[in-house]
């Protein structure tokens, strides 16, 4: 099999099925196995059958063959179309058709060709059914676009791949084949390279573009060099990611055929591949300035100047292109703006090689769904690009949203808006219709649904490149097109309806709306024969912060209110306002279609004068300095711009909210806008939760809400008050997706909450999908007031084991947390409530319930913010022979960057044999002396660098109170043990390897200094835990909490400590946090985010055990311990300890789980 030959017969016109089978399935697959002799009509088999291909185009369908891919039968069927029919606009009934076909076969070949004009494409399609052959599922087809004019490097690289492996030939060989993901990560590192090279070019210091571009009016404050040099270079990202989503787009059109149409010819004509014609027929002068000289005027005279009256001709200015058809798109995608006036210049050479890159690739202009691609990019891909490129994306809490994720969603919602009000008996018809658009299972409830499809108002709050919108306006499609007739003629036109009327959207980022305006431009262009005006999408897809409809303090949500009371006359003043209204309205239709640009500039200036008119009758006056009121990054007036969604009867807000809002940490927030969102909110916390506040404010009642958002508020705290507006609501399903983004390191759900109060005996509908998103795991439906039912309101799994544990101790924890709570939160507390606490201890008797926060005493510990100057590490211990290999390169380091001078070390080699030649207080005095003259930071922050001996350490338990609280004299030994955490999670025992200098001295300036502002500052909390045995745990949170026994010491704050004031030893407490079954507990029932805090501790339900019980666990403890210790010696078989250990621990989680009756 030649690779050169194949690659030209995929580009060739269709020959048949005979001959594809000898090029290309024969010498793959092989003849063996290969079976023959069907050839019957599988149309006639079926006269519904028959009826759907008629209506889709389809001529005939034959089962041409089948293969064996292992045991695997693999289907040939060969497709003939009618000339008539576009099959990129018909993909949704022929997609139906195979789904009948397919019912009978778990996998097939299918190849689509036209009955007679072999000049058009022809297409290789791979189906195959999910699942078990008795389970009912979609079938998913993925199809490769061939013949000519078309990129099928993809194609014969794939199919070569297939070749080379012919001799073991598995299903998933042929799925990679055809994998679009796989060709769209490939796309977008050749995209990647391609926009960061354009980039790189323009901030060379020598071509003078950089100068021309970079923004320095920003606050440079607290940003170091690079940040200040990458903040002022991003209106030179902003500018190439324009240029470059203006030139992918071309490719999408001139896919249509609609770019270089010769003079006389039809739309549909044009050249395929005109994009890089053009640049290879352009003189060597105009290919090194073809962005100035050909590009910038055909986007700015070309594609948005109207030239209906000659023709739609345009003049290149390159030889072969010079009269040939350009369509006018209007829509404001290739109208200049201030960054189109500067001058830019590339070398001929990187408009060449971008353009070779993009015509290696086939470009399909409808939006794949996941059961039916074509292996290309696809206008999705924009939206891929968008999101990785976006300017720190993780700090912005964006991510692109996989489409399997997106399509649930969609359908979700929109199955829940359609049902609402029906009866209980008409809801799975609805669903079926949504999910199969069988609109024969509506019935009599068919108008109904069209007419609530048509009505149906839908908004994603943070729309980004317009995910969730663009598969909502497929969705709608596809029903509306189910119901309606003569679908393919009317499919512009239902586009158009559902983008003016039914979808809104809203973005901070100016890149995102214009990408997601993008998309439904492509959306309506793939349904139309010829090039029709786009509408203005700039009052529909806009800019501007959703979470804030204020500035500078005022509320700008009322300025459209009706204020009008229920009996009240109207007024001249509230006529006045009824008018600015209707104004407002009939301005923002007309703007919608309007194709003339000086018609539109003046329609801009009309509706921002009503707005402002409006604010002036509202006596609101504002200095806005110049911010467009309709796209800024300040605020979003909600109620004005979509004001038509808010002002419907009876119906005030939108149906659906959707999307998947950012989930930007509140420590990632300014101070400015922290103001800003408590104003707006009455709180500030992470976006996500702020979005979920502000989505169903703009809910009308019964409107459903749909976020892809962390599952962190299932149960920490600060999202308690999210928990309680959600459960306060109807909550329709849970769905646990883990994590399905690429980058995004915290693991997701998919919640739907209807805007009603909850009704009595509601159930959710709760789904796993941590092991399998496609297929997640279903449990029954659960109660949703059981989770008013537990302590903090918390949102757990519904697992057996779940359910078990709340039964036995949902309602009694909830009881004590809500009577003790707020007793015990902090140390402070847990004293001033010193009393009640000892008598509720003494009541408690064996098999009774307590938290742990009423059982234990502590807190966190020094802050010493010195760590170099005070802390020491044991000569003893492994990690002293860290700090003695590492201390020279830090040295090196210091001196090189700080400039340091040391006069003694002439004498020497290196850095190395410099500090061999010291005691080890005098390399303690002379990093000490660095410090104090360079900075504390010269060797880097927190940096320990002194060690000692262990004859060097005081023994703690001859201290004398007074040495304990106020330090020791330095003529004795005053260094004690320091509890630093412990980065490698010990679990039940651990020796410190630090060391704390505790001189009267050190104690004296900790103590006075302790919590002052400024540069090494400590923060000495809780001393009277100093020199105390307790117990403590690693605060992160991984398969197993850690938790140990603390020695008698001083303890740091990342070493989180508590100390038992009841008979209870502190090793039973370690004991329990070590059990598999609290870290259970801890992870559903308390916090599931990485981290477990002293406040998580707190709340964990202790069972008071009998003295049996303590004995058991005692010498499970010990021995755990015993076999810590000397886990530390050099001679350990670490092999036959771990496993020691391991059956200790099974041991441990079943004693633990019996005395919690589980």
């Amino acid at each position: 099999m030649n690779k050169e030959l194949l690659k030209e017969y995929l580009s060739g016109r269709y020959q048949g099925w005979s001959s594809f089978l000898d090029n290309v399935i024969f010498p793959i697959f092989g003849q063996e196995d290969f079976e023959d002799g069907f050839e019957a009509e599988l149309l006639d088999s079926q006269p519904e059958r028959r009826q759907l291909a008629q209506a889709t185009g389809i001529h005939s369908m034959k089962q041409v063959g089948k293969i064996y891919v292992g045991v695997e039968p693999l289907q040939i069927f060969d497709v003939t179309v009618s000339d008539r029919v576009m099959m990129e606009r018909n993909r949704v009934n022929i997609q139906r058709l195979v789904r009948t076909v397919m019912d009978q076969f778990s996998c097939a070949f299918m190849l689509f060709h036209y009955e007679d004009d072999t000049r058009w494409d022809w297409r290789f399609t791979y189906c195959r059914k999910s699942g078990n052959k008795e389970e009912s599922t979609d079938s998913k087809r993925y199809t490769f676009l061939l013949g000519p004019g078309q990129s099928c490097r993809t194609a014969t690289d794939n199919f070569m791949g297939l070749y080379d492996k012919r001799d073991s030939l598995e299903i998933k060989d042929i799925e990679d084949a055809f994998n679009v993901e796989a060709l769209s990560k490939e796309f977008f590192g050749k995209y990647k390279a391609q926009y960061e090279a354009f980039v790189s070019y323009m901030i060379k210091p020598d071509n003078g573009m950089r100068q021309n571009f970079i923004d320095t009016d920003f606050d440079h404050t607290g940003m170091t060099a690079d940040k200040i040099r990458d903040r002022e270079e991003k209106p030179i990202r902003d500018y190439v990611k324009k240029l470059f989503g203006r030139i992918v787009f071309l490719h999408f059109l001139q896919k249509k055929g609609w770019l270089g149409v010769p003079a006389g010819k039809e739309w549909g004509e044009g050249d395929h591949n005109f994009m890089l014609h053009l640049f290879e027929n352009a003189s060597e002068e105009q290919k090194e300035n073809f962005l100035d000289d050909i590009l910038e005027d055909l986007f700015a005279k070309g594609l948005d100047c109207n030239r209906s009256d000659r023709g739609d001709l345009y003049d290149t200015k390159v030889e072969g292109f010079r009269n040939h058809r350009i369509p006018y798109l209007n829509g404001g995608l290739f109208e200049r703006d201030n960054l189109d006036e500067k001058t830019v210049c590339f070398p001929s050479n990187y408009f060449k090689d971008l353009l070779t890159m993009l015509s290696q690739y086939n470009f399909t202009i409808d939006e794949n769904d996941p059961n039916d691609a074509e292996v290309g990019v696809d206008p999705e891909m924009l939206g891929r690009i968008f999101e990785n490129l976006l300017e720190d994306n993780k700090d912005k809490g964006a991510f692109y949203t996989p489409k399997e994720i997106v399509q649930y969603m969609c359908r979700e919602s929109l199955i829940a808006y359609l049902q609402t009000d029906q009866r209980e008996e008409d809801k799975e018809p609805i669903r079926q219709f949504v999910t199969t658009h069988d609109v024969e299972s509506l019935g009599e409830l068919k108008e109904e649904i069209e007419q609530k499809l048509i009505e149906v108002k839908i908004c994603d709050p943070a729309i980004g490149s317009g995910a969730f919108p663009m598969g909502l306006l497929r969705e709608l499609f596809l029903c509306r097109s189910a119901i309606e007739l003569n679908i393919v003629e009317k499919a512009a036109d239902i586009k158009r309806h559902i983008i003016q009327n039914n979808i809104y959207g809203v973005d901070i980022e100016r890149g995102a709306v214009e990408i997601a305006r993008l998309r439904f431009w492509l959306a309506l262009i793939v349904e139309e024969k010829s090039p029709e005006v786009l509408p203005n999408l700039d009052f529909k897809i806009m800019q501007g912060n959703s979470l804030l409809e204020q500035y500078k303090g005022v509320d700008l949500s009322t300025m459209t209110e009706n204020k009008l009371k229920s009996g009240q006359v109207m007024t001249i003043f509230d006529n006045m306002l009824e008018d600015y209204r209707k104004k407002l309205r009939d301005k923002l239709a007309e703007y919608y279609a309007c194709p003339a640009h000086d018609k539109k500039v003046q329609l801009r200036r009309d509706i921002v004068d009503i707005v402002k008119q409006q604010l002036i009758e509202q006596h609101i006056y504002i200095d806005f300095e110049n911010l467009d009121l309709s796209a800024n990054s300040q605020f979003f007036l909600w109620h004005t711009w979509f004001h038509d969604v808010f002002s419907r009867p009876s119906k005030e807000g939108f149906d659906i909210v959707i999307g998947n809002p950012p989930y930007i940490s509140t420590k990632g927030v300014t101070i400015e806008d922290k103001r800003k969102y408590e104003k707006e909110f009455g709180f500030s916390d992470d976006t996500y939760n702020l979005f979920t506040f502000k989505g169903m404010s703009l809910l009308k009642d019964g409107g459903s809400l749909s976020y892809i958002i962390p599952k962190t508020f299932w149960t920490t705290q600060t999202k308690r008050n999210m928990r309680d507006l959600i459960l306060s609501n109807q909550i329709n399903y849970i769905f646990d997706t883990t994590n399905p983004f690429d980058a995004v390191m915290v693991d997701t759900c998919i919640i739907q909450v209807v805007k009603h109060s909850m009704p009595k005996e509601h159930l959710i509908r709760f789904m796993d999908g941590t092991k399998d998103l496609s297929n997640p795991l279903i449990f029954p439906p659960i109660k949703q007031d059981i989770y008013l039912d537990t302590q903090n309101s918390v949102i757990f799994k519904p697992t057996d084991l779940n359910l078990r544990i709340y039964q036995l101790y949902g309602h009694k924890v909830k009881e004590l947390y809500e009577k003790w709570w707020d007793k015990i939160e902090t140390s402070r507390k847990i004293a001033k409530n010193q009393q009640e606490l000892e008598a509720y201890r003494a009541s408690l008797k064996p098999g009774d319930v307590a938290l742990l926060g009423c059982l234990t005493e502590g807190g966190q510990g020094l802050a010493t913010a010195n760590n170099g100057k005070y802390i020491a590490v044991r000569r003893s211990t492994k990690l002293a022979k860290n700090i003695i290999s590492s201390r020279p390169k830090k040295l090196a380091e210091a001196i090189k960057k700080k400039k340091v001078s040391i006069p003694q070390m002439a004498n020497f080699a290196n850095e190395n044999d410099f500090l061999d030649s010291l005691s080890e207080k005098e390399i303690a005095t002379l990093f000490d002396s660095l410090k104090e003259q360079y900075g504390r930071d010269i060797f880097d922050k927190g940096y320990i660098y002194k060690i000692i001996e262990d004859s060097e350490l005081a023994n703690v338990d001859e201290l004398s109170e007074e040495e304990k609280e106020n330090g020791i004299d330095t003529s004795k030994n005053y260094y004690v043990p320091y509890d630093k955490g412990d980065k490698e999670g010990n679990r039940w025992y651990l020796e410190t390897p630090f060391a704390i200098a505790w001189s009267k001295e050190n104690v004296q300036f900790l103590k006075t200094n302790s919590g002052k502002k400024g540069e090494g500052m400590p923060v000495v909390r809780n001393p009277q835990f100093y020199f105390r045995e307790g117990f403590c745990w690693i605060d992160v949170n991984s398969t197993y909490l850690k938790a140990r026994i603390k020695s008698n010491g001083v303890f740091d704050v990342l070493s989180m400590s508590l100390f038992t004031i009841t008979e209870l030893p502190d090793w039973y407490y370690v004991s329990l946090i070590n059990s598999e079954f609290i870290s259970l507990y801890v992870d559903n029932f308390i916090n599931n985010t990485s981290h477990f805090q002293i406040n998580d501790a707190r709340q964990l339900p202790v069972i008071i055990p009998t003295q049996e019980e303590l004995c058991d666990l005692q010498r499970i403890v010990q021995q755990a311990i015993d076999l810590k210790k000397h886990s530390f010696s050099p001679s350990l078989n670490i092999s036959v300890e771990e496993k020691k250990l391991e059956e200790i621990q099974c041991l441990l989680n079943q004693k633990v789980l019996t005395l919690y009756r589980i």
